[in-house]
Protein backbone atom coordinates (compact mmCIF):
# COMPACT_ATOMS: atom_id res chain seq x y z
CA UNK A 1 0.00 0.00 0.00
CA UNK A 2 1.47 3.31 -0.76
CA UNK A 3 2.75 5.20 1.71
CA UNK A 4 -0.17 8.42 3.06
CA UNK A 5 0.59 12.11 3.46
CA UNK A 6 -0.66 14.62 5.94
CA UNK A 7 -0.85 18.06 5.46
CA UNK A 8 -2.74 20.56 6.75
CA UNK A 9 -2.67 23.48 4.13
CA UNK A 10 -3.19 26.89 4.09
CA UNK A 11 -5.65 27.33 1.30
CA UNK A 12 -6.81 30.24 -1.36
CA UNK A 13 -9.01 29.41 -3.13
CA UNK A 14 -8.99 32.15 -5.50
CA UNK A 15 -8.86 36.01 -4.83
CA UNK A 16 -12.12 36.45 -4.13
CA UNK A 17 -11.87 34.08 -0.71
CA UNK A 18 -10.32 34.38 2.04
CA UNK A 19 -7.73 31.55 2.77
CA UNK A 20 -8.66 28.77 5.10
CA UNK A 21 -7.06 25.94 7.09
CA UNK A 22 -7.57 22.48 5.33
CA UNK A 23 -6.31 18.68 6.90
CA UNK A 24 -6.54 16.65 4.46
CA UNK A 25 -5.17 13.03 4.00
CA UNK A 26 -4.59 11.88 0.47
CA UNK A 27 -2.36 8.88 -1.18
CA UNK A 28 0.89 10.41 -2.86
CA UNK A 29 -0.20 9.23 -6.32
CA UNK A 30 -1.56 11.23 -9.81
CA UNK A 31 -5.71 11.52 -9.73
CA UNK A 32 -8.09 12.32 -12.92
CA UNK A 33 -8.10 15.65 -13.52
CA UNK A 34 -11.92 15.68 -13.91
CA UNK A 35 -12.07 14.53 -10.24
CA UNK A 36 -9.50 16.92 -8.55
CA UNK A 37 -9.92 20.51 -7.36
CA UNK A 38 -6.62 22.68 -8.22
CA UNK A 39 -5.42 24.17 -5.00
CA UNK A 40 -2.68 26.98 -4.62
CA UNK A 41 -0.99 25.03 -1.77
CA UNK A 42 1.40 27.67 -0.19
CA UNK A 43 3.76 26.81 2.96
CA UNK A 44 5.22 28.54 5.67
CA UNK A 45 1.83 30.89 6.08
CA UNK A 46 -0.14 31.22 8.92
CA UNK A 47 -4.31 30.18 8.73
CA UNK A 48 -5.92 32.22 10.93
CA UNK A 49 -5.72 31.37 14.30
CA UNK A 50 -2.58 28.85 13.53
CA UNK A 51 0.79 28.63 14.42
CA UNK A 52 2.34 27.19 11.08
CA UNK A 53 1.13 24.52 8.90
CA UNK A 54 2.62 21.27 8.26
CA UNK A 55 5.66 21.08 5.82
CA UNK A 56 5.48 17.21 4.37
CA UNK A 57 4.09 17.33 0.78
CA UNK A 58 3.96 14.28 -1.14
CA UNK A 59 7.44 14.82 -2.92
CA UNK A 60 8.79 15.39 0.05
CA UNK A 61 9.71 19.68 0.13
CA UNK A 62 8.95 21.38 3.14
CA UNK A 63 8.85 24.50 1.92
CA UNK A 64 7.29 26.36 -1.94
CA UNK A 65 4.53 26.88 -2.99
CA UNK A 66 3.38 24.96 -6.07
CA UNK A 67 0.28 23.55 -7.32
CA UNK A 68 -0.99 20.13 -5.86
CA UNK A 69 -4.13 17.69 -7.41
CA UNK A 70 -6.40 17.28 -4.72
CA UNK A 71 -9.47 14.92 -5.37
CA UNK A 72 -12.59 17.07 -4.82
CA UNK A 73 -13.92 13.43 -2.79
CA UNK A 74 -11.68 14.93 -0.02
CA UNK A 75 -13.59 18.58 0.10
CA UNK A 76 -16.98 17.10 0.47
CA UNK A 77 -16.67 17.09 4.28
CA UNK A 78 -15.28 20.37 4.43
CA UNK A 79 -18.24 22.03 3.64
CA UNK A 80 -17.51 25.83 2.38
CA UNK A 81 -17.95 29.50 3.68
CA UNK A 82 -19.73 31.13 1.49
CA UNK A 83 -20.39 34.39 3.38
CA UNK A 84 -17.04 35.19 2.87
CA UNK A 85 -17.45 35.77 -0.97
CA UNK A 86 -18.45 39.10 -2.39
CA UNK A 87 -21.69 39.42 -4.23
CA UNK A 88 -21.48 38.63 -8.18
CA UNK A 89 -18.99 36.83 -8.23
CA UNK A 90 -20.29 33.35 -8.24
CA UNK A 91 -18.91 32.31 -11.12
CA UNK A 92 -15.23 33.05 -10.87
CA UNK A 93 -15.79 29.69 -9.22
CA UNK A 94 -19.36 28.07 -10.37
CA UNK A 95 -18.19 27.77 -13.71
CA UNK A 96 -17.85 23.91 -15.06
CA UNK A 97 -14.55 24.49 -14.50
CA UNK A 98 -13.59 24.46 -11.27
CA UNK A 99 -16.73 23.59 -9.64
CA UNK A 100 -20.43 22.80 -11.29
CA UNK A 101 -21.54 25.85 -13.51
CA UNK A 102 -24.68 27.18 -14.88
CA UNK A 103 -26.34 24.09 -16.94
CA UNK A 104 -27.37 24.47 -20.54
CA UNK A 105 -31.01 24.47 -20.22
CA UNK A 106 -30.69 27.56 -17.59
CA UNK A 107 -32.42 30.90 -18.65
CA UNK A 108 -30.82 33.02 -20.71
CA UNK A 109 -29.77 35.84 -18.72
CA UNK A 110 -26.19 37.82 -17.81
CA UNK A 111 -27.54 38.49 -14.48
CA UNK A 112 -25.03 37.24 -11.47
CA UNK A 113 -25.93 34.00 -9.85
CA UNK A 114 -27.44 35.49 -6.77
CA UNK A 115 -29.68 37.96 -8.10
CA UNK A 116 -32.13 34.62 -7.62
CA UNK A 117 -30.52 32.22 -5.86
CA UNK A 118 -29.06 31.67 -2.48
CA UNK A 119 -26.13 29.61 -1.21
CA UNK A 120 -28.62 28.50 1.61
CA UNK A 121 -30.38 26.53 -1.52
CA UNK A 122 -29.87 26.94 -5.36
CA UNK A 123 -33.59 25.73 -5.78
CA UNK A 124 -36.63 27.24 -5.35
CA UNK A 125 -34.67 30.62 -7.08
CA UNK A 126 -36.10 33.89 -6.72
CA UNK A 127 -36.20 36.96 -9.37
CA UNK A 128 -36.61 40.28 -8.51
CA UNK A 129 -39.25 41.14 -11.57
CA UNK A 130 -39.54 44.72 -10.29
CA UNK A 131 -35.74 45.38 -12.92
CA UNK A 132 -37.98 43.87 -15.60
CA UNK A 133 -39.08 46.57 -18.03
CA UNK A 134 -42.72 46.69 -18.65
CA UNK A 135 -43.90 44.93 -21.47
CA UNK A 136 -41.11 42.42 -21.71
CA UNK A 137 -42.39 39.19 -20.20
CA UNK A 138 -41.95 37.10 -23.37
CA UNK A 139 -38.26 37.84 -23.63
CA UNK A 140 -37.69 35.10 -20.77
CA UNK A 141 -41.58 33.33 -20.63
CA UNK A 142 -41.70 32.53 -24.21
CA UNK A 143 -42.09 28.70 -23.60
CA UNK A 144 -38.08 27.91 -24.16
CA UNK A 145 -36.38 30.39 -21.53
CA UNK A 146 -39.24 30.47 -18.79
CA UNK A 147 -42.94 29.08 -18.99
CA UNK A 148 -45.03 31.36 -21.39
CA UNK A 149 -48.54 31.42 -22.45
CA UNK A 150 -50.66 28.66 -21.97
CA UNK A 151 -52.92 26.70 -24.59
CA UNK A 152 -55.57 27.61 -23.62
CA UNK A 153 -54.91 30.74 -22.71
CA UNK A 154 -57.59 33.76 -24.48
CA UNK A 155 -56.46 34.40 -27.52
CA UNK A 156 -54.91 38.04 -27.02
CA UNK A 157 -51.17 39.82 -28.25
CA UNK A 158 -51.51 42.45 -25.22
CA UNK A 159 -48.85 42.11 -23.04
CA UNK A 160 -48.67 39.75 -20.03
CA UNK A 161 -48.55 42.74 -17.42
CA UNK A 162 -51.88 43.94 -18.07
CA UNK A 163 -53.64 41.62 -16.49
CA UNK A 164 -51.20 39.20 -14.53
CA UNK A 165 -48.91 40.35 -11.44
CA UNK A 166 -45.24 38.61 -10.58
CA UNK A 167 -46.36 38.91 -6.80
CA UNK A 168 -49.75 36.58 -7.43
CA UNK A 169 -50.04 35.20 -11.01
CA UNK A 170 -53.11 34.32 -10.48
CA UNK A 171 -56.40 35.52 -9.49
CA UNK A 172 -56.04 37.47 -13.07
CA UNK A 173 -57.20 41.49 -13.20
CA UNK A 174 -57.99 42.93 -16.62
CA UNK A 175 -58.80 46.54 -17.78
CA UNK A 176 -62.11 46.09 -19.52
CA UNK A 177 -62.43 50.41 -20.14
CA UNK A 178 -59.29 49.52 -23.17
CA UNK A 179 -62.34 46.98 -25.05
CA UNK A 180 -64.30 48.44 -27.79
CA UNK A 181 -68.19 48.97 -26.73
CA UNK A 182 -70.13 45.91 -28.38
CA UNK A 183 -67.47 43.70 -28.74
CA UNK A 184 -67.57 41.33 -25.37
CA UNK A 185 -68.11 38.22 -27.40
CA UNK A 186 -64.84 38.65 -28.86
CA UNK A 187 -63.27 36.94 -26.00
CA UNK A 188 -66.52 35.70 -24.25
CA UNK A 189 -67.37 33.31 -26.52
CA UNK A 190 -67.13 30.11 -24.21
CA UNK A 191 -63.57 29.69 -25.58
CA UNK A 192 -61.24 32.28 -24.34
CA UNK A 193 -63.90 33.34 -21.34
CA UNK A 194 -66.58 32.20 -20.09
CA UNK A 195 -70.03 33.19 -22.55
CA UNK A 196 -73.51 33.90 -22.65
CA UNK A 197 -75.24 30.66 -20.79
CA UNK A 198 -77.64 28.47 -21.75
CA UNK A 199 -80.52 29.62 -19.84
CA UNK A 200 -79.61 33.05 -20.74
CA UNK A 201 -82.55 35.31 -22.12
CA UNK A 202 -82.91 34.70 -25.84
CA UNK A 203 -81.30 37.91 -27.59
CA UNK A 204 -78.67 39.22 -30.18
CA UNK A 205 -77.88 42.42 -28.29
CA UNK A 206 -74.36 43.22 -26.90
CA UNK A 207 -73.53 42.25 -23.36
CA UNK A 208 -72.70 45.74 -21.78
CA UNK A 209 -76.06 46.60 -23.21
CA UNK A 210 -77.10 44.88 -19.74
CA UNK A 211 -74.18 44.34 -17.76
CA UNK A 212 -71.33 46.18 -16.84
CA UNK A 213 -67.45 45.28 -16.32
CA UNK A 214 -67.74 46.18 -12.59
CA UNK A 215 -70.07 43.80 -11.31
CA UNK A 216 -71.50 41.16 -13.72
CA UNK A 217 -74.96 41.16 -11.63
CA UNK A 218 -77.64 42.55 -11.35
CA UNK A 219 -77.99 43.52 -14.64
CA UNK A 220 -79.87 46.31 -16.11
CA UNK A 221 -81.94 45.98 -19.00
CA UNK A 222 -82.54 49.55 -21.19
CA UNK A 223 -86.73 48.67 -21.88
CA UNK A 224 -86.98 51.38 -24.12
CA UNK A 225 -85.62 49.36 -26.95
CA UNK A 226 -88.33 47.08 -26.27
CA UNK A 227 -91.29 45.98 -28.32
CA UNK A 228 -94.04 48.20 -26.22
CA UNK A 229 -96.03 44.39 -26.41
CA UNK A 230 -93.30 41.97 -26.66
CA UNK A 231 -93.27 41.59 -22.89
CA UNK A 232 -94.25 38.00 -22.71
CA UNK A 233 -91.44 37.12 -25.42
CA UNK A 234 -88.91 37.55 -22.52
CA UNK A 235 -91.38 37.25 -19.65
CA UNK A 236 -92.35 33.71 -19.80
CA UNK A 237 -91.39 32.29 -16.38
CA UNK A 238 -88.60 30.59 -18.42
CA UNK A 239 -86.50 33.07 -20.14
CA UNK A 240 -87.03 35.66 -17.23
CA UNK A 241 -89.51 36.37 -14.53
CA UNK A 242 -93.14 35.89 -15.91
CA UNK A 243 -96.72 36.78 -14.54
CA UNK A 244 -96.81 34.55 -10.98
CA UNK A 245 -99.66 32.24 -10.35
CA UNK A 246 -101.64 34.29 -8.38
CA UNK A 247 -101.55 36.67 -11.19
CA UNK A 248 -105.01 38.12 -12.62
CA UNK A 249 -105.96 36.09 -15.16
CA UNK A 250 -106.31 38.02 -18.13
CA UNK A 251 -104.90 37.98 -22.18
CA UNK A 252 -103.98 41.59 -22.08
CA UNK A 253 -100.64 42.36 -22.66
CA UNK A 254 -98.13 43.14 -19.50
CA UNK A 255 -97.72 47.29 -20.61
CA UNK A 256 -101.69 47.56 -20.33
CA UNK A 257 -101.18 47.89 -16.29
CA UNK A 258 -97.60 47.67 -15.72
CA UNK A 259 -94.42 49.69 -16.65
CA UNK A 260 -91.00 48.55 -16.33
CA UNK A 261 -90.02 51.43 -13.87
CA UNK A 262 -92.14 50.38 -11.14
CA UNK A 263 -93.83 46.70 -12.15
CA UNK A 264 -95.53 46.25 -8.84
CA UNK A 265 -96.74 49.03 -6.49
CA UNK A 266 -97.25 51.13 -10.21
CA UNK A 267 -99.87 48.62 -11.72
CA UNK A 268 -102.92 50.61 -13.12
CA UNK A 269 -106.11 49.93 -15.76
CA UNK A 270 -107.41 52.65 -17.53
CA UNK A 271 -111.15 51.08 -18.14
CA UNK A 272 -113.28 52.29 -21.30
CA UNK A 273 -115.59 54.54 -19.22
CA UNK A 274 -114.37 57.76 -18.34
CA UNK A 275 -116.23 58.09 -15.90
CA UNK A 276 -114.58 54.84 -13.80
CA UNK A 277 -112.94 55.35 -11.70
CA UNK A 278 -114.87 58.39 -10.77
CA UNK A 279 -116.25 57.93 -7.06
CA UNK A 280 -114.60 54.52 -7.03
CA UNK A 281 -110.93 56.02 -6.11
CA UNK A 282 -111.03 53.35 -3.09
CA UNK A 283 -112.05 50.44 -4.99
CA UNK A 284 -110.19 47.90 -5.60
CA UNK A 285 -110.10 44.84 -8.54
CA UNK A 286 -111.00 42.38 -6.26
CA UNK A 287 -114.04 44.32 -5.67
CA UNK A 288 -115.46 43.47 -8.79
CA UNK A 289 -113.38 40.65 -10.00
CA UNK A 290 -114.38 38.16 -7.47
CA UNK A 291 -113.01 35.46 -9.89
CA UNK A 292 -109.89 36.95 -10.16
CA UNK A 293 -110.12 37.33 -13.70
CA UNK A 294 -111.27 40.11 -16.06
CA UNK A 295 -115.01 39.33 -15.40
CA UNK A 296 -116.70 41.29 -13.15
CA UNK A 297 -118.80 39.89 -11.04
CA UNK A 298 -121.94 42.11 -11.08
CA UNK A 299 -124.96 41.52 -8.93
CA UNK A 300 -127.94 42.29 -11.15
CA UNK A 301 -126.84 40.75 -14.26
CA UNK A 302 -129.53 42.60 -16.51
CA UNK A 303 -128.33 46.36 -15.33
CA UNK A 304 -124.75 45.45 -16.07
CA UNK A 305 -122.35 47.55 -17.31
CA UNK A 306 -124.79 50.12 -15.76
CA UNK A 307 -123.98 51.20 -12.16
CA UNK A 308 -127.53 49.57 -11.27
CA UNK A 309 -125.60 46.14 -12.16
CA UNK A 310 -123.72 46.80 -8.62
CA UNK A 311 -126.06 49.84 -6.72
CA UNK A 312 -129.15 48.43 -7.46
CA UNK A 313 -129.61 47.48 -3.86
CA UNK A 314 -128.52 50.83 -2.57
CA UNK A 315 -131.33 52.38 -4.32
CA UNK A 316 -133.62 54.70 -2.42
CA UNK A 317 -136.41 55.99 -4.57
CA UNK A 318 -137.59 58.36 -1.78
CA UNK A 319 -134.86 60.54 -2.83
CA UNK A 320 -135.85 60.87 -6.41
CA UNK A 321 -138.90 62.45 -6.96
CA UNK A 322 -140.57 62.69 -10.60
CA UNK A 323 -143.28 65.26 -9.38
CA UNK A 324 -145.21 65.99 -6.60
CA UNK A 325 -148.43 66.78 -8.70
CA UNK A 326 -151.33 65.82 -8.67
CA UNK A 327 -149.69 62.88 -6.45
CA UNK A 328 -145.97 62.19 -5.74
CA UNK A 329 -144.14 59.98 -8.09
CA UNK A 330 -140.63 58.53 -7.26
CA UNK A 331 -138.17 57.67 -10.43
CA UNK A 332 -137.63 53.82 -10.50
CA UNK A 333 -134.31 51.88 -10.52
CA UNK A 334 -135.29 50.98 -14.66
CA UNK A 335 -134.89 55.06 -14.96
CA UNK A 336 -131.96 55.66 -13.79
CA UNK A 337 -129.79 52.37 -14.27
CA UNK A 338 -127.05 54.48 -15.03
CA UNK A 339 -127.35 57.50 -12.76
CA UNK A 340 -126.56 60.02 -15.64
CA UNK A 341 -129.92 59.71 -17.19
CA UNK A 342 -132.70 63.04 -16.35
CA UNK A 343 -133.24 63.50 -12.96
CA UNK A 344 -135.40 66.36 -12.90
CA UNK A 345 -138.43 67.20 -10.60
CA UNK A 346 -141.75 67.89 -13.51
CA UNK A 347 -143.87 70.17 -12.47
CA UNK A 348 -146.80 67.59 -13.20
CA UNK A 349 -147.36 64.08 -14.18
CA UNK A 350 -147.20 65.48 -17.64
CA UNK A 351 -143.34 65.76 -17.17
CA UNK A 352 -143.48 68.11 -19.75
CA UNK A 353 -142.19 71.37 -17.58
CA UNK A 354 -139.05 71.44 -15.52
CA UNK A 355 -139.79 72.50 -11.80
CA UNK A 356 -136.16 71.65 -10.51
CA UNK A 357 -133.43 70.52 -12.56
CA UNK A 358 -131.05 68.09 -10.87
CA UNK A 359 -127.38 66.98 -12.13
CA UNK A 360 -127.01 63.03 -13.35
CA UNK A 361 -123.97 62.79 -11.06
CA UNK A 362 -123.87 61.71 -7.12
CA UNK A 363 -122.23 63.03 -4.57
CA UNK A 364 -119.80 60.27 -2.58
CA UNK A 365 -121.78 58.03 -0.50
CA UNK A 366 -120.79 59.37 2.58
CA UNK A 367 -122.26 62.75 1.56
CA UNK A 368 -125.57 61.05 0.63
Amino acid sequence: MPPYSRIALNVRVSAYHTPFLLLLVFPPFPVAAQDSLLLSVVANQQAPGQQGVAQTLPDGNASGSRSIAIPTTYLASTGFDHSAVLPSTCDVCHNNAVTTGKPINHITTDAACDACHTTRAWLPATFEHNVVSPGSCTACHNGVTATGKHTDHIATSIVCDNCHRTSAWRPVTFNHSEVTVGTCTDCHNGANAPAQPAKHIPTTISCDACHQTRAWLPATFDHSIATTTACASCHDGVVASGQPIDHFSTTRTCNSCHNTVNWASAASFRHSSLLFPGEHIDVTCANCHTTNTAAANWKVGIYKPDCAGCHSDDYEPQYHVKTINPSTIFYTINELTDCASSCHEYVDNSFVSIRQTRIGRHRPRSQW
